[in-house]
């Protein structure tokens, strides 16, 4: 089956930065990101298996070639709402371990990580789409955490 297209645009609440890179990361490339992130092999190919389509992108402000100053989001579109909520959990457990820093919140649809550099990590879920964010600045998270739902569709 084809997957699922999903697209990246400009984030209207960053307007000096734009998209440095963009791909698609595709079943296994989501499994990879999962186990590099502590997840088993075991639990990475199982979260992976329900994959539809996706779009991961690095923005950057104009010239600043600092990969710490870059964030990264990616919009994951599952085959159901089922592989989704899998995929949630297993995206939170890469992220919990990877994210030096506190909890901010932890509910069944979203969790955000506030980490030691003074940037926001999430991973929220809509249906049977998921959205990961990682190097968010705290100060527009919540304003880049929404524009992540329009900005990759």
């Amino acid at each position: 089956e084809k997957p699922i297209a999903v697209t990246a645009g400009p984030l209207p609440s960053l307007p000096d930065y734009t998209i440095a890179h963009h791909t698609v990361w595709g079943e296994y490339g989501f499994e990879l990101f999962l186990r590099a992130h502590g997840v088993s092999d075991q639990i990475a190919g199982e979260a992976a298996a329900g994959w539809g389509g996706d779009r991961a992108a690095v923005y950057a402000k104009a010239g600043d070639t600092n990969p710490l100053h870059a964030i990264g989001l990616v919009r994951l579109a599952w085959d159901s709402e089922v592989d989704a909520i899998e995929a949630l959990a297993d995206a939170v457990r890469a992220l919990d371990q990877s994210t030096p820093g506190g909890t901010l919140v932890n509910d069944e649809t979203r969790t955000r990580w506030l980490a030691l550099d003074g940037t926001v990590s999430f991973v929220e879920r809509r249906g049977s789409v998921l959205t990961i964010g990682i190097g968010v600045p705290a100060r527009v998270a919540d304003s880049v955490i929404s524009d992540s739902w329009t900005a990759l569709h």
